[in-house]
């Protein structure tokens, strides 16, 4: 699904890994980095903020209109040991989606049926490592989609 206007609100599209997710599932994404970085010692710094959006669906795309904090939202922190995973291999991890991730943001968040104005999670995962330590980063933005009960 190609997913545009992103550049236009997180001030570019570089590092940025977009996907459409519905309410309530988990599941891991692989990252793969250009480099030899060793992600089991690194040192991670992931935070998530909420929005509400207007979009616009077109089969297979959805391009977004408009972008604002969502009211009532808290910003969440998480923590490597539980989002993190299999840093085995150099330059490679596996991030955890969690089932809670509208939720983390406000327990009253739901989304709906009507998918031309769905929630926005951005996740903001950093990193530092090696000597001497440099910081990278990406940002992976969840469209959250309505999964009926």
């Amino acid at each position: 699904m190609r997913i545009s206007n992103i550049q236009n609100y997180l001030g570019g599209a570089d590092n940025v890994i977009v996907r459409e997710v519905a309410e309530g599932n988990q599941f891991l994404l692989s990252v793969n980095t250009n480099d030899t970085t060793d992600f089991s010692t690194a040192t991670f710094d992931i935070k998530a903020e909420c929005f509400t959006a207007t979009v616009e669906r077109n089969r297979g795309s959805v391009k977004i209109t408009s972008l604002t904090s969502a009211a009532g939202a808290t910003a969440q922190s998480y923590l490597k040991g539980n989002q993190i995973f299999n840093t085995g291999t150099a330059g490679s991890f596996d991030f955890l989606v969690p089932s809670t991730l509208l939720s983390d943001q406000n327990s009253s968040f739901t989304s709906t049926a009507d998918d031309t104005t769905p929630f926005i999670v951005v996740c903001k995962v950093q990193w530092e490592a090696g000597n001497p330590a440099q910081k990278k980063s990406l940002r992976f933005v969840f469209i959250i989609r309505y999964q009926p009960q």
